[in-house]
């Protein structure tokens, strides 16, 4: 259709663009079932909801099989998955139970060091005890040796005070 500038109007003989000459009432009984009641203009394109429809039949089709193995594989990856995983947990107690193990010998030979250094310490103090004891005796020895008679006058009374009490100490009942 040619248009002349300033006019719609298409120019006498030329096709409107329904495939009829302008102002022709002409049909072309041979493209009947080409043209469709509602539009006249042969056969519509496919519209988006036909496609959609048209795309999922074929799709549908094509992804039940990729799907049923898709999850086939990911059933197959969740056992190896769900083994692996149980595995580990397996490693992991028996690891614990080493552990504990170890952390109960360690605390036995703890103890057993503690045993030993309080048995040491007990010993140690009995024998400081005793020396400290046989210093007091050779002391008390050492005083009761002393001749009051040929001690100085000064030193007479500290010497028999002390003589006194270690007698007393002595003959004593013991408590």
């Amino acid at each position: 259709m040619e248009v002349i500038a300033g006019n719609s109007k298409p120019i006498e003989g030329e096709a409107d663009g329904y495939g009829t000459a302008a102002g022709s009432n002409h049909i072309d009984l041979d493209d009947a079932e080409a043209l469709t009641p509602s539009t006249g203009r042969g056969k519509r394109p496919i519209g988006r909801d036909a496609a959609k429809q048209r795309n999922k039949k074929s799709a549908s089709a094509a992804t039940s099989a990729s799907s049923s193995e898709y999850a086939s594989k990911m059933h197959d990856l969740f056992i190896d998955r769900f083994s692996f995983m149980k595995e580990n947990q397996i490693e992991k107690n028996t690891r614990l139970a080493e552990l504990a193990q170890l952390e109960k010998e360690k605390i036995d030979r703890h103890m057993d060091l503690e045993e030993r250094r309080l048995a040491l310490e007990a010993r140690r103090l009995a024998k400081e005890e005793r020396v400290e004891e046989s210093k007091i005796l050779a002391d008390e020895e050492q005083i009761l040796s002393i001749d009051l008679d040929t001690c100085k006058p000064s030193l007479r009374l500290f010497y028999k005070f002390q003589q006194d009490k270690i007698m007393a100490k002595y003959s004593a009942p013991p408590s």
